[in-house]
């Protein structure tokens, strides 16, 4: 599940905003084949399409530093090529989505 995270000042949301397409079998996308997310220039050979992007807006602003931190926030490196099986184990930081609407209901009854 890929998720979205905005912040402006002291408001932000976390909301999920679909599949990453390497997570969606290649044979169920009727896609033209020079139009497939896999044959793109930026498609990871491992990850596909999963990544991040973080656009920072200000003055002023301490990009070295920044950078800095953000630097000191990613996997060793070695982790984050031991395979996705292997991140998969780690902790979700974030809670469990409902997929289907009718689910917590169904789970309810």
């Amino acid at each position: 599940m890929a998720y979205e995270f905005a912040q402006a000042g002291g408001v932000r949301s976390v909301k999920p905003v679909g599949l990453w397409w390497a997570a969606v079998p290649s044979d169920s996308v009727d896609i033209p084949e020079e139009l497939r997310p896999d044959n793109q220039p930026d498609w990871h050979a491992e990850f596909g399409d999963r990544k991040q992007t973080l656009v920072f807006i200000g003055q002023d602003m301490d990009e070295e530093g920044i950078r800095g931190m953000l630097d000191d926030c990613l996997l060793e490196e070695s982790l984050a090529y031991s395979g996705l099986d292997s991140l998969s184990e780690r902790e979700n930081p974030f809670p469990r989505l409902q997929t289907n609407p009718l689910e917590e209901t169904q789970e309810g009854q």
